[in-house]
C-alpha cells in the first residue's frame, strides 16, 4: 500500500514588538527558510496580520492559525522577553503541539 506521509507544519514564534522590524523580519525569514529546507511547511505569523489590525487582533489571528494548522511550534531565541510568544508557547504546550527551540 502506498501511503503518503503528511508534511509537518511548523508555526514560528518569537519576539517582534520592541525589535527593529527589519531585524524581526530577517529572523523569521531565516527560520522559515530552515524549516522549508528540512521538508516542513512553515507558518510565518508576520504575514498573517495587516497594518490596520490591533495587537490583540493579530495575537488572536496568530493563535487561531497556529491551532488550526500547525503540528509544531518553533521558538526563536528571545521568546522569553515577548509576552505574545510566551502565550503562544503556553497554548501550544497545553494543546499538545510539539515544541522546538532555536539553538545558539
Amino acid at each position: 500500500m502506498n501511503m503518503k506521509r503528511r508534511i509537518k507544519t511548523t508555526y514560528i514564534s518569537g519576539p517582534v514588538s520592541g525589535l527593529d522590524r527589519e531585524e524581526a523580519e530577517r529572523r523569521f525569514r531565516a527560520a522559515e527558510k530552515m524549516i522549508k529546507e528540512r521538508g516542513e511547511m512553515p507558518i510565518n505569523p508576520l504575514g498573517l496580520c495587516t497594518d490596520d489590525m490591533t495587537y490583540a487582533e493579530c495575537l488572536r489571528e496568530d493563535i487561531m492559525t497556529m491551532l488550526q494548522s500547525a503540528d509544531k511550534i518553533y521558538m526563536l531565541k528571545g521568546f522569553e522577553e515577548s509576552p505574545g510568544a510566551d502565550l503562544e508557547l503556553d497554548v501550544a504546550e497545553m494543546c499538545g503541539l510539539e515544541v522546538e527551540y532555536e539553538e545558539d
